[in-house]
């Protein structure tokens, strides 16, 4: 027989998880939502705005995966989202779910949101970031967005993936 512990640890972990899948239902949810608002697309039709498969494009709207950023980026840009929704609303939920399936760990310095940190440099003195182009004021803070939220080359590419008669790569939502 478990220990209170460990029975009280695995219902939570349980109770959890039904948690994070009511989140991505509740995503997927608002993207249908999104694709209702501009007329219900065909899912060929999205695939040809967007450049991914009709299967990875209906396994997100299912709510049976969770998409990465540039997927959820690409999808509400085909269907006609104003952009400062997308980098608005639209981002600060994907990276509150995102949070939920793989918490970074660890307390934040001090609210880092609300303080200002005195040891970063102002705006025209930050540089520019080797591995995507951004213009950092914050080093810290941008290092911990790359290992969190950018996907790591690999040391070998995989041959080029197919196409569907789109002329485009189509590109996974996982991976």
């Amino acid at each position: 027989m478990p220990s209170p512990e460990t029975a009280v640890t695995g219902e939570g972990d349980r109770e959890n998880s039904m948690d994070i899948q009511i989140e991505i239902q509740r995503f997927a949810n608002r993207l249908r939502w999104a694709r209702r608002q501009d007329g219900d697309p065909s899912y060929r039709t999205l695939q040809r705005r967007m450049g991914y498969s009709p299967s990875s494009i209906s396994r997100v709207l299912s709510g049976k995966s969770f998409p990465r950023w540039e997927f959820t980026e690409a999808f509400l840009t085909a269907c006609h989202v104003p952009e400062s929704k997308i980098h608005g609303s639209w981002r600060n939920r994907w990276i509150d779910i995102a949070e939920l399936l793989s918490p970074l760990g660890g307390d934040l310095p001090h609210d880092i949101e609300s303080e200002p940190d005195a040891s970063a440099p102002a705006a025209q003195d930050g540089t520019e970031c080797t591995e995507c182009g951004a213009w950092v004021i914050n080093p810290l803070r941008h290092r911990a967005w790359h290992a969190t939220y950018i996907r790591r080359e690999p040391a070998r590419r995989p041959p080029a993936p197919a196409t569907a008669g789109t002329g485009r790569p189509l590109r996974s939502v996982s991976g």
